[in-house]
């Protein structure tokens, strides 16, 4: 199942261009996406081996965020150090997960790459979410920190961190 996050770690930090898309809600059994003007769905809400995938990117903010649904029956610890482990091996800085209120975060960086994120790990202990924000530098996550704060609503405030 890691493997299947880490996939969509490399995918979110290689997406360069997309079809302009108009502002548009994303919805699903775990959450609402609003993607406003500026913002682009990239990939569709996918579903491979029972995890949900939800892409965007703001092309010229340079960032991208990735929510993910995953039927994962672990804690948001285990979740965030498989995840790390994973992104390792494929060639990712990371740091040791951090809890924050009912998640854990990790930072990473893409090694010998201008690419930098924050990803939340959550679980309600039937599934767990992972939130991911991609960008070029610290500023430029704090805009998607607010994105994700302004415009993704939970269906289970369980499956999610209460702030970003």
């Amino acid at each position: 199942m890691s493997r299947i996050l880490s996939l969509c770690l490399v995918l979110l930090a290689s997406l360069c261009l997309a079809a302009t898309a108009q502002a548009e809600e994303i919805s699903n059994d775990y959450f609402s996406l609003n993607v406003p003007d500026g913002w682009q769905k990239t990939i569709s809400p996918t579903q491979a081996n029972g995890a949900m995938v939800v892409l965007a990117q703001n092309p010229k903010e340079k960032l991208a965020v990735s929510v993910s649904i995953t039927p994962v029956k672990m804690s948001a610890r285990q979740l965030a150090e498989a995840t790390a482990h994973n992104m390792q091996s494929g060639g990712w800085t990371v740091s040791a997960p951090v809890q924050q209120g009912n998640s854990f975060t990790i930072d990473c960086q893409q090694q010998g790459k201008n690419i930098f994120g924050v990803s939340y790990f959550t679980s309600n202990g039937e599934r767990g979410s992972v939130v991911t924000i991609l960008g070029p530098s610290a500023s430029q996550i704090a805009k998607g920190k607010l994105f994700v704060q302004e415009n993704l609503k939970p269906a289970d405030a369980k499956l999610f961190p209460s702030a970003y």
